[in-house]
This record gives C-alpha cells, sequence and structure tokens, in this order.
C-alpha cells in the first residue's frame, strides 16, 4: 500500500513496546516531511477508540488485518481473539 502511495495508518495496543523492529525499513517519525506511514495507540476491541480514530483520519477505504499476534494466547484468551479478528471488523 505504501508503494502505491496510500496514506497507512495502523493500530499498536498501549500495552505493546513501541517496538517497530519488523517495520523499521518502512517507519519514521510522522514529522518527517512525506510521512505516509501513521501508528496509532489502541484496540480493536474498543469501539470507542475506533470511532474517535476513524472521526479524526477520516479514510477513504479501511483494512482490517488485525490480529492476535501471539498463538499461546489467542488460545489462553479465546474471547479476546475473536473480539479482535471477528468483531473488530463488525465495529469499524
Amino acid at each position: 500500500m505504501l508503494n502505491k502511495g496510500y496514506e497507512v495508518h495502523g493500530l499498536i495496543r498501549r500495552s505493546s513496546s513501541f517496538n517497530t523492529e519488523r517495520i523499521n525499513h518502512l517507519y519514521r517519525d510522522f514529522h518527517t516531511p512525506d510521512t505516509k506511514l501513521f501508528l496509532h495507540y489502541g484496540d480493536l476491541s474498543i469501539s470507542g477508540q475506533l470511532m474517535d480514530l476513524l472521526h479524526s483520519i477520516q479514510p477513504s477505504e479501511i483494512y482490517h488485518l488485525g490480529a492476535q499476534s501471539h498463538v499461546r494466547v489467542s488460545f489462553d484468551m479465546p474471547e479476546y481473539t475473536g473480539d479482535v479478528t471477528g468483531l473488530g471488523t463488525i465495529l469499524f
């Protein structure tokens, strides 16, 4: 999407460390001119956060690519995993 010139916004959970190791080749400080990738703290299971973010960004397209990133946690917390992967889409 970045290669096609899209402005891309992503969510990271506040409980997550701000680790951009896997996207360092893409991520630049948002103060840098021509930045196209923006990361926001949020949670796909909290509809109020999503609505506020969508209202401020005003996207023309939405792609829900969020998921529980740790397999073991997905089995330990199946309800939360369902909220993020399934209900997260409905909350949009």
